[in-house]
């Protein structure tokens, strides 16, 4: 899996969540390209995004993200140099999950060469309250 979520999907079912819509995103205009430790995501305010797991954030604690690479609003766009100066992502930690479970199959034939490996990550669930900038 790519150590930046790129993989989707669960094998876990999990119901709707509420007031969450990835492919329509007209309630909120304000959306963010944020850098999380060499990965970058799309976050929107009101939007629960998975983050590499922060090992000592407890739920209920609030985080700031301080690299925002770009803010979006109605039509205009703030590009940074790396960084936007003075923007802000402000979130709060829900809690840990789990990724989906990947295999790692090698394999060669007519050799008995078989190892199998698997592998799920794990994620700081968070959820966006507001951007800033």
């Amino acid at each position: 899996m790519d150590p930046c979520g790129a993989t989707q999907g669960s094998a876990r079912a999990s119901p709707p969540r509420e007031g969450i819509h990835r492919g329509n995103h007209k309630e909120t205009t304000v959306y963010a390209i944020i850098n999380d430790r060499g990965c970058q995501k799309t976050v929107r305010e009101g939007e629960i995004v998975n983050l590499d797991l922060m090992g000592k954030a407890q739920p209920g604690d609030k985080i700031t993200i301080d690299s925002v690479l770009l803010i979006g609003n109605e039509g205009s766009v703030r590009i940074g140099k790396p960084t936007v100066p003075g923007a802000k992502v402000t979130a709060t930690v829900i809690g840990e999950d789990l990724g989906p479970k990947l295999i790692a199959f090698r394999f060669k034939r007519r050799k008995n060469v078989r190892r199998k490996r698997g592998h799920r990550q794990h994620f700081t669930q968070v959820k966006i309250e507001k951007i800033t900038g």
